[in-house]
């Protein structure tokens, strides 16, 4: 399995040889206070990997974990009705399990991404 191009990586996937649009750390901020000085950052962001996806006009598109900003990229992408709309694969699936609601959480996922990759054997059933 080859991948000719990455958006965003984090430190370890760059070392493995794959080129980042930015650095995948400066999505790392927790808390809502710690948040929200960063938020231009963080749209930015996301509409830079938007376009880039468009750009590139990938067969698939694979995000991993990171789900506040990945769901957004994936929406966005999902929106376009092109012919060549990108498969959409997310991989860790979130801990729907873990949240009241859980039935209407992964129902929703459905609707975002075509292939969802769980990392806990229990989790596949719920999705």
């Amino acid at each position: 399995l080859t991948f000719p191009s990455c958006i965003y990586a984090r430190t370890a996937m760059s070392a493995e040889g794959l080129q980042s649009l930015f650095p995948m750390e400066e999505l790392s901020v927790m808390g809502l206070v710690e948040i929200l000085p960063h938020l231009g950052r963080f749209k930015r962001r996301i509409r830079d990997t938007v376009e880039a996806i468009r750009a590139l006009s990938p067969h698939a598109v694979l995000t991993i974990d990171a789900k506040g900003f990945s769901f957004r990229v994936l929406r966005a992408v999902r929106t376009e009705q092109s012919a060549r709309a990108p498969v959409l694969v997310h991989y860790v699936a979130p801990s729907v399990w873990a949240y009241k609601g859980a039935e209407s959480r992964a129902r929703r996922l459905q609707g975002l991404v075509d292939h969802l990759f769980a990392i806990l054997p229990f989790e596949q059933p719920l999705m």
